[in-house]
């Protein structure tokens, strides 16, 4: 049997081709009719819809376990709707109401998918408002700023993925005689910038004073410092990277920048307390002092003498240095760029009294002594 055929724009067609895929497109049309009323919500005025599901489970004389296992509903959702906490689905309201034969009440309203999306981010920018302030003012920025900072903080590997270089929290010590100390060692050979702290040392004769200063700054600010080491001298760095550390001491008299230029001085808390003045004093001393023995010939016979010597380009930092050596009555005098102390009862006394965590000032200051011994 030849299948009839009908006249198209596009030529002879099949009519049976034709209904199959008329059938096609009826099926994808009434898949997607189907799949948006799913979607649908329905807005029932207050108290309808509880009113609505009770007449249904009436009418089919079923308590609501049984009422959502017929119509395929959960159960912990139709209690929500019978409470009205939530929206009815459009599909699950054309169920009931085909099955049960009661009306729809005139006052619905069908919602479209995605509906509460609209309110739920009017709802979520009111409350990150709140939270946070507003983001398109100052305070808000701030506040938003804050937060994240604080995130980072406690996750400082989400910072560093994302390739953020995060400020280090330090520990704030009070004035005292370490503090004092550790002021003294970086006027000596320690260096301020925007976010670093730097002291050098020579790595060969100051190596065991260099531990004394990294763990003195662990002590002090929490902190671990780093060692850098120069490859074209003996010198190594002792580097702390911390704008926080930086500006700490900032607040404690010291400077950024060049420390001559800028003509650093010991800060006044510390001039204003002899103890943290001396304490100052051993921290410059064992940074940019010496301390050394010199022979000389009287009558064909040897002498050995020894000094104590500060060397500074700065002639405000010298002079400081002078006239704390002159109040605790060490008799210095001052010659250029340097401060001595020559007396050997007075070198004698700064050892007991003022003292050094440098171990190469004091092995020198034992030579000395056994210098003194072999020449009686």
């Amino acid at each position: 049997m030849i299948a009839p055929v009908l006249k198209t724009g596009r030529g002879l067609v099949s009519l049976a081709s034709s209904n199959l895929a008329l059938s096609v497109l009826f099926f994808n049309f009434m898949s997607v009719m189907a799949e948006q009323i799913k979607n649908k919500r329905v807005k029932f005025p207050e108290g309808k819809q509880k009113l609505f599901i009770a007449s249904v489970s009436k009418r089919l004389n079923l308590g609501r376990d049984k009422l959502a296992k017929v119509f395929n509903i959960n159960r912990r959702t139709l209690s929500d709707w019978c409470r009205e906490r939530s929206t009815m689905n459009y599909k699950a309201l054309l169920d009931l109401h085909m099955n049960c034969n009661i009306p729809i009440p005139k006052e619905i309203k069908i919602l479209p998918q995605f509906w509460y999306v609209n309110r739920a981010a009017k709802l979520g920018a009111m409350m990150r408002n709140k939270l946070y302030g507003n983001p398109g003012t100052p305070e808000g920025r701030r506040r938003g700023g804050l937060t994240t900072m604080g995130k980072f903080m406690r996750k400082p590997e989400l910072a560093k993925k994302l390739g953020l270089r995060i400020i280090k929290d330090i520990k704030r010590p009070k004035r005292d005689l370490q503090l004092a100390e550790f002021v003294g060692i970086v006027l000596g050979d320690g260096g301020l910038t925007n976010y670093q702290l730097k002291i050098t040392f020579n790595r060969d004769t100051d190596a065991e004073h260099a531990d004394f200063m990294k763990a003195l700054i662990k002590k002090l600010f929490k902190l671990t410092p780093k060692i850098v080491s120069k490859e074209l001298d003996k010198g190594s760095d002792i580097a702390v990277y911390s704008k926080n550390l930086v500006e700490f001491l900032e607040s404690n008299g010291l400077k950024r920048g060049n420390k001559v230029k800028n003509k650093v001085d010991i800060p006044s808390w510390i001039k204003r307390n002899n103890k943290f003045q001396l304490s100052c004093l051993r921290g410059l001393m064992d940074t940019d002092g010496s301390c050394y023995a010199y022979g000389h010939n009287v009558n064909k016979k040897r002498y050995f003498s020894f000094a104590l010597c500060f060397t500074n380009a700065s002639e405000v930092l010298l002079r400081s240095v002078y006239n704390i050596f002159d109040r605790n009555k060490y008799y210095p005098c001052m010659s250029g760029r340097r401060v001595y102390v020559y007396r050997e009862d007075e070198i004698k006394r700064y050892f007991q009294k003022v003292g050094t965590h440098n171990p190469k000032h004091l092995g020198n200051y034992k030579k000395f002594g056994f210098l003194k011994d072999k020449e009686d």
